[in-house]
């Protein structure tokens, strides 16, 4: 007896993100700052141990389900703390 055929589609699931974690792009519109220096920021950021990378599946406009990088920042400076504050809102 042959095994049941499997469909071709793949349904992949989205990932929740958790609230504090935001993308590169989220993040270059709060700070008001170019695309370059937004990763730059962020890659100091993360170097000196002030924020950590993860990476979770949305849903984006173009490209369907797929893998982003998002990052959450610990709240050592005044100024990232009013940047949350900015974006939840």
């Amino acid at each position: 007896m042959k095994p049941p055929a499997r469909s071709s589609i793949r349904i992949i699931k989205t990932d929740k993100v958790p609230p504090g974690w935001f993308t590169r792009v989220e993040l270059q519109k709060a700070w008001g700052i170019s695309g370059a220096h937004t990763r730059k920021t962020i890659q100091e950021a993360i170097n000196a141990g002030m924020a950590q990378m993860k990476i979770y599946r949305i849903e984006t406009n173009t490209r369907g389900v797929y893998p982003i990088q998002h990052y959450k920042f610990r709240k050592r400076r005044q100024f990232l703390a009013s940047t949350f504050r900015r974006l939840a809102a």
